[in-house]
């Protein structure tokens, strides 16, 4: 391919790659970095898994170093509306020219990778890489990277971090991960490194145990959290304030007990974060947990819900929220999702929150048809309507509900994505 020179050709050169490449381990990755010219190695890395809550867990972390002065990196998967925003520089999607710049470096290494036989990456390794190599350009003080799937064998695994982080797990991705909570929490685990420490969020015994005897054996101080310690707790519509770890005026903007969880994971970590030498004072620690935002999680748009809950367990934290703050208000739900997810489990709990359903098939090579998903809604004795695109879905679902009804989209963040971009283009 010829040189990389704007952001479209970035993004089109890292999609290029889907189905093509061959995962081997870690080989790829670490190929990568050394004709890179091991970026990874002047990166102080923060690395987060989990199954739920480790993108808001992320969020928290890097708004907290960046309220304290630091210039940060954030890379999470993945995007809302624009590919730019899985590579965050100082808060900001990564500008197109910069993302050429990146790109086109690692564009280089992996033609010497392919001409020489030294491995064929994937989509999602090319993309860890070129984040990797920006964050290096850009010169971060610190980078907060959120693992894509699993742990052990994720393509961002590669780093050494200075601390892990392990959020909620569930069962997802069970082909891949494993059928149990444990196999799925020992996939996790596999970011623990030798001597690092780890922070974990405070869950089943089983899944802490697993996290517990993989720290022993790596030599690794083991930091878990301990929920009961929360105090004080108000909740509200739009967010919620907390005592914790000493702390008894922490507030979040980010709505739902899940969110107080996730924060209070952050804390834990920034505390960690702290003892190992990184000044974070109290005053920049509690506002930067307050100035922390997460699109597409529980986010209100005028009567709109937008919340990318795509498995059971956040299905059921937003069926927590919804009975808690939208009891007794009518609800329209508009929702499509992959086929790759609990759909069977998750469409229960949506039937017992909304009585109006509009669906569509997200934009997706794995997305499961609207047409199949009406049939799941229909054994359930549930009414649906089948739209052709999102925008035509909010339009009804909208027209559906009275003037204080809500409408809710969920499922799956292909769908957020694009409804957020629908409806901020209607705002405007």
């Amino acid at each position: 391919m010829d040189r990389i020179t704007s952001g479209a050709q970035a993004i089109e050169y890292v999609h290029s790659f889907y189905g093509l490449g061959k995962k081997e381990g870690m080989s790829n990755g670490n190929q990568l970095m050394a004709l890179l010219g091991d970026p990874i190695s002047r990166l102080k890395c923060i690395h987060v898994a989990g199954t739920n809550g480790k993108g808001s867990t992320c969020s928290f972390l890097e708004s907290v170093l960046r309220t304290q002065g630091y210039k940060t990196g954030l890379y999470t998967s993945p995007y809302l509306q624009v590919y730019n925003e899985r590579i965050r520089i100082n808060g900001k999607p990564i500008e197109d020219d910069f993302l050429a710049v990146a790109a086109d470096k690692v564009r280089i290494a992996i033609e010497y990778m392919h001409a020489n036989e030294l491995g064929k990456p994937t989509e999602f390794e090319v993309g860890t890489a070129i984040a990797f190599t920006a964050f290096d350009l850009a010169g971060v003080d610190y980078a907060v990277i959120e693992v894509g799937l699993g742990g052990r064998l994720d393509p961002t695994n590669i780093i050494t971090p200075m601390l892990s982080v392990i959020a909620h797990i569930g069962l997802d991705h069970v082909k891949i991960l494993g059928d149990t909570i444990e196999q799925i929490a020992w996939e996790k685990a596999g970011i623990i490194k030798e001597g690092v420490p780890v922070v974990a969020y405070d869950q089943e015994p089983s899944v802490m145990k697993v996290f517990e005897d993989t720290a022993k054996e790596k030599h690794s101080k083991y930091i878990p959290l301990d929920f009961a310690k929360i105090e004080n707790l108000k909740m509200d519509e739009r967010g919620a304030c907390f005592g914790f770890e000493g702390f008894d005026n922490i507030r979040i903007n980010l709505p739902g007990e899940h969110q107080v969880h996730n924060a209070a994971t952050a804390v834990k970590a920034l505390l960690a974060v702290r003892e190992l030498g990184v000044e974070i004072s109290d005053e920049n620690l509690l506002r930067g947990i307050q100035n922390a935002v997460w699109p597409g999680r529980l986010e209100w748009m005028g009567n709109i819900l937008l919340d990318g809950a795509h498995n059971s367990q956040g299905v059921a934290a937003l069926k927590a929220y919804t009975d808690k703050y939208l009891s007794g208000r009518e609800v329209a739900l508009v929702t499509g999702v992959l086929r790759d997810k609990d759909y069977l489990v998750m469409a229960p709990m949506f039937a017992d929150m909304a009585k109006k359903f509009f669906l569509i098939t997200p934009d997706s090579h794995k997305a499961l048809s609207a047409d199949d998903l009406t049939n799941v809604y229909e054994n359930l004795g549930v009414k649906t309507e089948i739209c052709d695109s999102v925008e035509k879905a909010i339009d009804l679902a909208l027209k559906s509900i009275t003037s204080d009804g809500v409408v809710v989209i969920a499922g799956s963040l292909y769908l957020v994505g694009e409804a957020r971009t629908i409806i901020e283009n209607k705002i405007s």
